[in-house]
């Protein structure tokens, strides 16, 4: 990813992102109604109601002074990322 992302959404984002690229890229991320978790790879049963990972506050935003590329998600429910 390079440059600036935005997704939206009314329910649920779960986003599939690698370590390498949560450690190079700025995110904001946002839910109306819901929360925001992030949840390991080695952990079952996340989207079947299983442990939903670490609760992260909300708004979750990170700041890397040396990128410019940014991933915005705003959801109206929960957002997953790992």
């Amino acid at each position: 990813m390079h440059g600036k992302v935005e997704f939206e959404a009314r329910k649920d984002i779960s986003l599939e992102l690698s370590q390498k690229e949560l450690e190079r890229i700025n995110v904001e991320f946002s839910a109306e109604h819901g929360d925001i978790y992030r949840w390991y790879r080695d952990r079952r049963g996340i989207h079947t109601g299983g442990s939903k990972g670490e609760a992260l506050a909300n708004p979750y935003k990170t700041e890397k002074k040396d990128t410019q590329d940014l991933l915005v998600a705003k959801s109206n429910q929960s957002i997953y990322f790992p």
